[in-house]
């Protein structure tokens, strides 16, 4: 402005001569305040654009406190963060190159102590802007007096970073001159700190959706590459969706499955009550667990063991089914293979040992109830360590399996014969009228072992020798009786003759 028009300026205000200098300055400081303004626009236009560019969150605070400084000419500003720790403390993110200095050097708290009564603290907890003049003179801001007298700070403002009603940070200036910032421009850095906390609520948004997406990618991957059946189907049991693992243990194609329900996989064989049960657990909300016997596209039957759960909405009702599914047929193989071994002689397939024991308890226990008789007969076969040595073991096994055959053919269906080892067998004949009823069986059994075996080329001639202990009349328990009817054997056995002897004290 030239000298002539400030004074007529001057006169149009009826100032004297001696106002002049006031008037100067007064002048002046509204072209700074302008010029304040007209900065303050360009940094908002400018955060608008960065806000838009930035990929990452700290680089868009870090290009936030670069172009305040740039635009702005606001010489210290910084960005920082709140902690939820114990002591409220603040995390500086991000700054002009002059502050580093100051913020390594200063502790700052959102909390109601000493170190959060400035104007970091107080715009936090407000949630609004707050600026502090002649902070040197300032009690709230005695904890950074030193600190602000070496760096030449005389007044500071300070603006919260708020998403969702709740302040996360700042965005906080400091300033070598003592006077407070223009009511207009303090309104320009409000919005940029608006700005600033929109654009870290999109970024972290996006981050949040990308972190979602590489999660679902995985899952589906998961899903899609799983070693069980996963099928998923609508509240209605209608299949919409089947993985692939699906399509290699039943033989059905997605496109197959999808739009039927999982009956196209039933083998008809699961109980009516299997079935009420899952419905009855899955529409109560809760998960059902269970096998299924179910069958190939081609026809093949196969047991799975299958966890179903609900799925649901928002508001809580059951939008979705979800299957997984395991094939374990051939764990139920090997289950009842290993059970068949731990019950059964490999060589004869006849009861072992530990079944024996088992069946004669319930023998005993049943002639007991029906108050009938319930007999056992110990057989040791007479030549058979002779055969063994001459003909070889492969002939000894056979002979064994072809005695168990005859021996099973003996008896009835509700009777048992066990191998307990060797040559020895021993045969539970259940609720015998009287115990002539026993003797007739065991001459039965004489017969059909007298008679010549041909076994790999080879003649066999044995015979046995059988001792029978009666429930009764010669015991009450399984240990007493297999020991009379041993002790019978014997007799008979160290007579060298094919018979039979009941037990005799």
């Amino acid at each position: 402005m030239e000298k002539n028009q400030l004074k007529k300026q001057l006169k149009s205000q009826d100032l004297s001569e001696n106002g002049l200098a006031q008037a100067l300055a007064a002048t002046l400081n509204e072209q700074d305040a302008l010029q304040r303004l007209k900065r303050s626009y360009r940094a908002l236009s400018e955060t608008l654009r960065v806000r838009a560019d930035s990929r990452t969150e700290p680089e868009l605070l870090q290009r936030i406190a670069k172009l305040l400084k740039e635009y702005c000419q606001y010489k210290y500003v910084w960005i920082g963060y709140l902690e939820n720790d114990r002591d409220k403390t603040i995390r500086p993110v991000a700054w002009s190159e002059e502050t580093e200095g100051f913020i390594q050097q200063v502790q700052v708290s959102w909390g109601e102590g000493p170190l959060g009564q400035g104007a970091v603290g107080q715009s936090i907890r407000q949630l609004k802007p707050v600026v502090l003049d002649n902070i040197l003179g300032n009690p709230r801001f005695s904890p950074w007096k030193d600190s602000a007298r070496q760096y030449g700070f005389h007044s500071v403002a300070a603006l919260p970073l708020i998403i969702d009603q709740r302040a996360f940070g700042f965005l906080v200036f400091h300033s070598e001159a003592g006077e407070s910032y223009h009511q207009e421009e303090l309104q320009l850095l409000s919005e940029i700190a608006g700005e600033l906390s929109a654009g870290v609520q999109l970024l972290r948004e996006h981050n949040k959706r990308e972190e979602v997406q590489v999660q679902l990618n995985k899952l589906h991957q998961a899903v899609e590459q799983s070693p069980v059946s996963i099928i998923i189907t609508d509240k209605f049991g209608v299949i919409e969706y089947v993985n692939p693992f699906f399509t290699t243990i039943t033989g059905f194609s997605a496109p197959e499955a999808i739009g039927k329900t999982p009956r196209i996989v039933s083998s008809g064989k699961n109980s009516p009550q299997l079935i009420r049960n899952l419905w009855d657990k899955l529409l109560s909300g809760q998960n059902w667990s269970g096998e299924f016997i179910n069958r190939t596209k081609d026809g093949r039957e196969f047991i799975e063991y299958a966890q179903i759960a609900p799925v649901f909405s928002d508001q809580g009702e059951i939008t979705h089914f979800i299957a997984v599914k395991e094939d374990i047929t051939r764990r139920k193989q090997l289950e009842k293979k290993l059970k068949r071994l731990a019950h059964f002689d490999p060589l004869t397939q006849l009861p072992n040992r530990a079944l024996f024991y088992d069946r004669l308890r319930q023998s005993i226990a049943l002639a007991g109830r029906q108050q009938q008789y319930c007999a056992l007969l110990f057989i040791d076969l007479n030549n058979f360590k002779q055969i063994n040595d001459n003909f070889g073991h492969t002939t000894g096994d056979a002979l064994l399996r072809a005695c168990a055959e005859r021996l099973s053919s003996t008896i009835r269906s509700s009777d048992t014969v066990a191998r307990i080892g060797g040559d020895e067998f021993v045969i539970i004949s259940n609720l015998l009228t009287n115990s002539e009823a026993a003797a007739g069986l065991a001459k039965k059994i004489l017969d059909v072992l007298q008679r010549p075996f041909q076994l790999l080329g080879n003649r066999c001639e044995i015979g046995a020798s059988i001792g029978i202990s009666i429930y009764p009349d010669h015991g009450l328990d399984s240990d007493t009786l297999i020991h009379k009817a041993d002790q019978a054997m014997y007799r008979i056995k160290k007579q060298r003759r094919n018979a039979f002897e009941f037990y005799q004290d």
